[in-house]
């Protein structure tokens, strides 16, 4: 290279491709591991999915109980071995002192595997108990539970601190960091996971002195952690750390359960009920050890068989509590009140504390550890085959109690032998069945929508919406990370392994001539409006300029959701179009294009979460009553009658475009709900969250609502500038009576779109709703039938990714520096920076050529001999490297060397989870130096490719 700019650009992208090799171990909130607790993180996808397996008006309960016993193969020990929530209810911890204090209390060591069997059974308490009382406690429980065996991992720390094992990544630290993991969780901001059940009661019961225990509760995880540490661990501080943990989880359990005992005292229902029920499952041994009568008087008030909660059952149970409350060490003032409470006024008992309750110091976070990056194990096949023998051992059970004959072997030529009675058949046809049936399913359901088309990378463009809010989260948010991955993606939502799909891909598309883009265009809406909106809120630019911190990263938390429900109107317009020219077969044209538009609307996360139904959902239960619509219900149905019309034979274009037309008018009622309710919040009691979400929401559908009714659009959207300081007084009337009037327009009215159930002051506003007639919608469609597909891929891009970012950024360097422009001969794709990247560390050290034989042995030495030539999906995006051979995990984020690596250890190694190369040519060799090359990869078989976990959502 002859010239600096081309030196300092090929500098800059090796050391940013090297950088994917290592990296520190992430942090979990505001807490840092010092070992590799990622497995350990993901029991929460069990607790997702067993939730999930429990969702809508039928639930599995069987498949929760799978999930349950047998695990859902997330959270791994091992290749073979699962990682279990019955595990965590089985194992007797008798003898630590969490536990001891249920014990103490009246509780049987195995308490928990009793009641969440209980509730999958509807035996004992919950016999005859609803779908509604009985789904909603499984639920919590599960949280809970893994709340509860976190103390196990405190007491595993305290012990081997005792015995001087503390060594980083082992021993104390490691056992440390995996009572934060079971506790914290994998998802951002400790979603699913008790952490974030600490956040939410927090909130509830905030001010006055109360104790923020999401926030100590890092610190005292922090101060433990470095008091089992190495050169700095003191068993005494430990000690303290870990009992001041257990007092902010009584606190929160105990704000839990006078909340919902309040609820279902002035407003009984089953929901609220089995939450108090649930919620204080986690902590009523501990408290009945203190103060066995008001743990007590709280049991019996939560008692799940109950019909109702009794009148003044609340006042006398509170009364019981703040007794409680000092022998914890605890007391009122710290605990807080209820800020939605109506009868803590009427109840006997006040809190008067004089002095605010001093716990322990905390600490900040550890220094980040370098280390490789965390290797995301794959062990689903060892759930299902465990699942599948433990059925077929229970059917041969079955076999031999009705009195058939014993199971003989009898051997055949000493060479094999053959089963003589059918139960050992069928545990071997059950076992078979099992395995085969890992390679091919049908495509998964979302939410109540069965694809006939592979849409799983496009559902995940969600989890680009979720890093970009992780990157803006807390007290200091990264704006340029986030702009970052709005711009170059961060390498989840993959159109190929060398090609991303981005947020703002979507936002810079032109969408001229479609329908939904058309009517925003009518509206007064540039094409391309999005991009920047959102580029001025991360920028702090334009309407922006002088925002604070809250107004800015709500507004992009919530902007980027409604770009891609922005989005999902083309995938629907596509769909429209190809019917229109008879491409309507599953799997491509129109159907894979409606598809699409779910998977953008829907997500990949389970209940639609992070994505536009879920807000839906959300905003349904806001608006609920008298005849108001759901729409998160009535969209399932449409987008079901849709795909329906857009499908081979059934194809009808007129049909499918009233789908349409009905699906965006159900987004028109989403947003205009969200608007409506934040509107009037921020004229109540303004804040600047409240305001930023009203402004976000109703962006989504302020150009649609504008080209209908110009007047009224213009109402809401002046209330909800962003850059206003306040809502003056009388603005949410005067912009709701703009708004009723709009409705009819659009085919909607004020009876479909409901009244905010926490309104304070539509009843002063001049308009009534009066409509005579219920709204008819087209009638909807139950889900496709299952389509039978191969499993689905997911595709590795975050290289990409990554390198694109890189080279962005060198290049911007280099124009800075006046740099003359790269020769266009040189290639930035996917495949040649990775193989730039080795070229030039193998001049340096050039390896002998690998010939097809015994698989290499790595001793752990790939991650240290590749680490800098590599890009590794674990490192590129916070995420796991699949295993290709033991010692070799850094291989596996190149997909040419994954795929390379299964063809030269043979068919019977080849690793389930090697990530195939899809759509890319696979370079025939490259020269290293004289005589040397340092692998030799053939091209794939057509149709070939090794599946990707599919099951291991990130």
């Amino acid at each position: 290279m002859a010239c600096p700019s081309l030196r300092f650009l090929a500098v800059a992208l090796l050391l940013a491709m090297s950088s994917f090799g290592a990296s520190a171990y992430p942090a979990l909130g505001g807490y840092m591991p010092v070992s590799n607790v990622l497995e350990h993180t993901e029991i929460i996808k069990d607790v997702m999915s067993f939730a999930d397996a429990l969702a809508g008006e039928s639930p599995d309960y069987a498949k929760a109980k799978k999930i349950y016993i047998f695990g859902a193969g997330n959270s791994c020990k091992s290749p073979s071995s699962v990682r279990t929530l019955q595990g965590f209810a089985q194992k007797d911890l008798t003898g630590e002192t969490f536990t001891d204090k249920f014990i103490a209390g009246g509780f049987p060591a195995k308490f928990w595997d009793a009641i969440i069997l209980a509730a999958l059974d509807g035996t004992a308490d919950f016999a005859g108990a609803d779908r509604t009382k009985r789904v909603t406690s499984l639920k919590k429980l599960v949280v809970g539970l893994c709340n509860f065996y976190a103390s196990h991992e405190l007491e595993s720390a305290i012990k081997k601190v005792e015995n001087g094992d503390s060594a980083d990544g082992s021993g104390s630290t490691l056992a440390w960091d995996e009572g934060w993991a079971f506790y914290y969780g994998s998802e951002p901001d400790g979603a699913e996971a008790a952490w974030g059940e600490a956040a939410e009661y927090d909130a509830d019961f905030a001010g006055n002195g109360s104790i923020s225990v999401s926030t100590e509760i890092v610190a005292q995880f922090n101060a433990g952690l470095h008091f089992v540490r190495n050169s700095t661990a003191n068993l005494t501080n430990a000690i303290r750390a870990r009992d001041t943990i257990y007092k902010l989880w009584a606190l929160t359990y105990i704000r839990a359960a006078l909340k919902y005992v309040e609820l279902s005292e002035t407003s009984y229902n089953g929901k609220v009920h089995a939450e108090g029920f649930a919620w204080y499952m986690a902590i009523d041994g501990f408290v009945a050890s203190y103060h066995a009568s008001g743990a007590k008087a709280m049991r019996d008030a939560l008692n799940i068989s109950k019909p109702s909660v009794p009148s003044g059952t609340f006042c006398a149970v509170r009364e019981q509590i703040l007794q409680a409350l000092p022998a914890m060490g605890l007391d009122c003032k710290a605990l807080g009140t209820f800020k939605d409470s109506t009868l803590t006024a009427s109840c006997p008992s006040v809190c008067n504390v004089s002095a605010t309750l001093q716990l322990p110091a905390g600490r900040s976070p550890a220094a980040a550890v370098s280390a490789s990056a965390s290797s995301n194990i794959d062990c689903s096949a060892a759930a299902g085959t465990a699942a599948a023998a433990a059925a077929a051992a229970a059917a041969a059970r079955r076999w031999r109690a009705a009195g058939r004959p014993p199971c003989q072997l009898q051997s055949i030529d000493n060479l094999e032998t053959k089963m003589a009675c059918p139960s050992l058949r069928f545990l071997a046809l059950a076992l078979l069945l099992a395995m085969s049936s890992f390679g091919a399913s049908a495509y998964p359901a979302l939410g109540g929508y069965m694809p006939v088309s592979n849409v799983l990378e496009h559902t995940e463009i969600i989890k680009d919406v979720m890093s970009f809010a992780d990157a803006l989260a807390g007290e200091s948010p990264d704006y340029a990370k986030a702009k970052k991955i709005y711009i170059f993606g961060a390498g989840n939502s993959c159109k190929s392994p060398s090609s991303v799909r981005t947020l703002q891909g979507f936002a810079q598309k032109d969408l001229t001539g479609e329908t939904f883009t058309d009517k925003f265009i009518a509206g007064g809406f540039p094409a391309k409006f999005w991009d920047a909106i959102i580029l001025a809120a991360l920028d702090g630019t334009t309407d922006f300029a002088g925002a604070d911190r809250t107004k800015r990263v709500t507004s992009l938390k919530k902007l980027v959701v409604g770009l891609c429900n922005f989005y999902a109107s083309h995938e629907l317009e596509s769909a429209i179009k190809k019917v229109g020219k008879g491409d309507s077969a599953d799997g491509s044209g129109s159907t894979l294009a409606w598809d699409e538009g779910w998977a953008f609307y829907y997500g990949s996360e389970p209940d639609g979460a992070e994505a536009a139904w879920g807000e839906a959902a959300e905003y349904d239960a806001d608006f609920a009553g008298n005849g108001s619509i759901s729409v998160s219900a009535e969209i399932v149905a449409q987008f079901n009658a849709g795909l329906h019309f857009v499908r081979n034979s059934t194809a009808n274009l007129t049909n499918a475009i009233r789908a349409r037309d009905t699906i965006y008018k159900l987004w028109a009622l989403t947003y205009i709900r969200a608007a409506l309710k934040y509107v009037e919040l921020s004229e109540t009691s303004y804040n600047g969250k409240v305001h930023a979400e009203g402004f976000a929401w109703y962006m989504a559908i302020d150009g649609f609502v504008a080209s209908y009714h110009a007047s009224g659009a213009k109402a809401m959207r002046d209330a909800l500038n962003i850059s206003k300081p306040s809502v003056p007084s009388g603005t949410f009337c005067a912009v709701r009576e703009q708004i009723l009037q709009a409705l009819p327009a659009m085919g909607l009215d004020c009876k479909a779109l409901g009244t905010f159930k926490d309104s304070t002051l539509t009843a002063s506003c001049p308009s009534v709703c009066n409509v005579s007639a219920t709204l008819q919608l087209p009638a909807g469609r139950s889900p496709a039938a299952a389509v039978s597909a191969s499993a689905s891929s997911n595709i590795d891009c975050s290289a990409a990714a990554g390198t694109a970012a890189a080279a962005a950024a060198a290049a911007a360097d280099a124009a800075a520096k006046e740099t003359t422009a790269l020769s266009a001969a040189v290639s930035f794709s996917g495949v040649s920076m990775p193989l730039m990247a080795v070229s030039l560390v193998a001049w340096a050290f050039p390896y002998p050529r690998i010939r097809r034989g015994p698989r290499p042995r790595c001793a752990g030495s790939c991650g240290r001999e590749f680490g800098a030539v590599v890009t590794t999906r674990a490192s590129a995006r916070g995420e796991n490297c699949a295993e290709l051979s033991p010692g070799c995990s850094s291989l596996c984020g190149a997909a040419e060397v994954g795929s390379w690596l299964g063809r030269q250890q043979g068919p019977r190694e080849q690793p389930a989870t090697a990530h195939p190369v899809r759509g890319q040519r696979v370079l025939q060799s490259l020269r290293l130096a004289p005589g040397r090359r340092l692998w030799r990869a053939r091209p794939r078989p057509a149709g070939g490719g090794g599946p990707r976990s599919s099951a291991r959502r990130r």
